[in-house]
């Protein structure tokens, strides 16, 4: 039986995402596919604004690892490429063209992300030498890409015989758009027997007075981006499970359509100085979703982060998640956040006090049936750890996960 120092230990440990062992026995579940998703990834632009010192940006999405490792599949939307050298020609008037720093990747696996969806309108910003430069910084960590238009689709065999496919989709000519009939041909195509279909998709406009969803087709500087509502129930009809969105740069409702989940907006994940971060354009949500091998929503849960321009650090007021919950109701009535909150379950991964005492108890009970540690003891040697720059950059046990595509 191991003593309560050690216990002490491993619970700081977990808490400062220094471990996976939460991964390991969740992804030998056989009848479930846990899913980890969070929004656009924009942490270092190269074509301007400040630029962040290497230590920062290799630990900039570290608060987030554990929740990404304990998944078979975590994704993220890279908003820009990585590297490349011909920028594309911009109109006049407001312009962003992104490149982010080679060191992205590793910043991306070392969180344990191992899908990147490229299926966005900064996705050509530097032309085709961005794309090879992106498809090779991110293979070398392991991460695989899904929405250029030769990969519009990817699919993994996982342990136990689960099998996960996943399309990605944008509203321009820069990848598979959702906008042509041709999109929901494509999703009753990909659909399998005993396969789960994750349908990644950037849509809608963008900013705070999108936070809300209109209703209808939605358009920002001129561009047709559109209709969130239509489209993400209609990928369902066609046989999608889950639809994750993004590119309003700020969180969105959540709906459960037909046993299924629809986050119509995951807001901007990890974004750096230069991007804007204020208000909601800050709030970090990074969803959690299980569901059955037949694709049947089991349960979620949203970890609240925010950015704060060195890195994504939690958000303890949980306003990521509050949001979601309340535009919910507001888009779709408090009939559809009943059915939402139904499904939903704080036990199984919530960040806070509340969070970080069942995670913890739960893990320590995995390894030993001791007593569990008190949780501010492990938060403090969490803390302790954290102020030391003792988190690592990378991983022993991601680094022998590289290649393997999700978990």
């Amino acid at each position: 039986m191991a003593s309560k120092l050690s216990q002490t230990l491993l619970a700081g440990l977990l808490l400062a995402g220094l471990t996976s062992l939460p991964a390991a026995a969740r992804r030998n579940d056989p009848d479930t596919i846990r899913i980890a998703a969070c929004g656009d990834v924009m942490m270092q632009n190269q074509n301007g604004g400040s630029r962040l010192p290497d230590k920062s940006l290799a630990r900039f999405m570290s608060a987030m690892r554990p929740l990404f490792l304990a998944a078979d599949v975590a994704y993220v939307n890279l908003e820009g490429p990585i590297g490349g050298s011909l920028p594309k020609n911009c109109r006049a008037g407001r312009c962003y063209r992104f490149s982010q720093s080679p060191l992205t990747a590793r910043t991306l696996s070392d969180a344990g992300v191992n899908i990147a969806g490229v299926a966005n309108n900064h996705a050509a910003d530097m032309g085709e030498t961005g794309q090879q430069s992106t498809r090779t910084a991110l293979a070398l960590q392991g991460i695989d890409t899904v929405g250029y238009f030769d990969v519009p689709s990817i699919s993994w065999q996982l342990k136990h015989q689960r099998k996960v496919r996943m399309l990605a989709f944008s509203a321009n000519s820069f990848a598979p758009d959702f906008r042509r009939p041709e999109a929901l041909q494509q999703i009753q195509l990909a659909k399998r027997e005993n396969e789960v279909l994750v349908i990644a998709v950037h849509m809608g406009c963008e900013g705070e007075r999108c936070a809300r969803i209109p209703g209808g087709a939605e358009w920002y500087q001129g561009e047709n981006r559109g209709d969130p509502v239509a489209f993400a129930r209609a990928a369902i009809d066609a046989g999608a499970d889950l639809v994750l969105g993004s590119g309003p740069h700020v969180p969105r409702a959540l709906e459960v359509y037909r046993e299924r989940l629809i986050a119509y907006s995951l807001g901007n994940c990890a974004v750096g100085p230069g991007i804007d971060s204020s208000g909601k354009a800050g709030w970090a949500p990074l969803l959690t979703v299980t569901v059955d091998r037949e694709g049947r929503l089991l349960n979620w849960d949203v970890a609240s982060f925010r950015n704060n321009r060195s890195g994504v650090i939690l958000d303890e007021q949980e306003l990521a998640l509050r949001w979601m919950l309340d535009a919910t109701a507001g888009d779709f009535g408090q009939g559809s956040q009943q059915l939402l909150l139904s499904y939903w379950n704080r036990s199984v991964l919530s960040l806070k006090s509340t969070w970080g005492e069942r995670l913890v108890h739960r893990l320590i009970n995995t390894v030993d049936q001791a007593a569990p540690v008190p949780i501010q003891t492990a938060v403090n040697v969490a803390n302790s750890l954290s102020r030391n720059g003792r988190t690592p950059d990378s991983s022993p046990i991601r680094t022998a996960q590289m290649s393997n595509g999700p978990r």
